[in-house]
């Protein structure tokens, strides 16, 4: 093998997750050294992909350049690792009938269940303490505020772990599980109406000779999922 000039390396390693990714460039000079050049493991890492191309062509030392991708987590650093926890926040919009506290909201504001569904009462005396912006039909009725109004806005999260095992398997454990808590080191988080969280599926991609997995937990609406419906998830 004529190697045309010394191998370059690049890349870097993420400090949360352990995982290394690194490009060794080699150059040769003939065709039959393409696939064959540069090693199964780098720093531990096995190797993931193999790119090359041609290296200063119609030169006298024209050749190609192979570039070997190594990405995994070094044995070494396996056990050190610990979890990234992200989050995706957002408001949703719930039929009002959701509302935590809804006998309260319909003694208040001048509501009624009509066939499982809200209604609210035109010309309700409201409290002297009440300002929620009155207005007069027409006809001199005066129309609730709130007429046509069906849903809350009610805030969700998405807790995302994200961590890298050799054991798939665990991954999978727990699936449509209800936690009061977020699992190993997620934050510690107090609701103010009962919600909780639900497991769902994994996402792992391969990393080296394990996996790196993402895992998200879905957070509830007010009063928490139901431990007895979510339990007929088929895992």
């Amino acid at each position: 093998m004529a190697t045309l000039r010394r191998p370059g390396i690049t890349g870097g390693k993420n400090e949360e997750t352990g995982e290394v990714d690194v490009t060794v460039s080699h150059f040769v000079s003939t065709e039959s050294e393409i696939l064959t050049v540069g090693d199964a493991s780098f720093w531990g890492v096995p190797l993931l992909d193999r790119k090359f191309g041609n290296w200063e062509p119609d030169t006298d030392t024209a050749g190609f350049q192979v570039d070997l991708q190594y990405k995994g987590v070094r044995p070494e650093d396996e056990e050190s690792i610990g979890e990234v926890w992200t989050f995706d926040d957002t408001f949703r919009e719930v039929p009002i009938e959701q509302h935590p506290d809804l006998d309260n909201l319909l003694e208040e504001y001048g509501g009624v269940m009509i066939d499982g569904k809200v209604e609210w009462i035109d010309n309700f005396q409201f409290g002297s303490g009440v300002d929620i912006g009155l207005s007069e039909t027409a006809s001199g009725e005066t129309r609730h505020p709130f007429s046509g109004e069906d849903s809350i806005l009610v805030f969700y999260s998405v807790a995302t772990r994200e961590y890298f095992t050799k054991n798939l398997s665990s991954a999978y454990r727990g699936v449509g599980e209800i936690y009061t808590q977020l699992p190993g080191d997620g934050p510690r988080i107090t609701w103010e109406h009962g919600q909780n969280w639900i497991k769902r599926m994994p996402r792992p991609r391969t990393s080296g000779d394990g996996w790196m997995v993402s895992e998200d937990y879905w957070s509830s609406a007010p009063g928490g999922w139901k431990e007895g419906l979510h339990n007929l998830i088929v895992k």
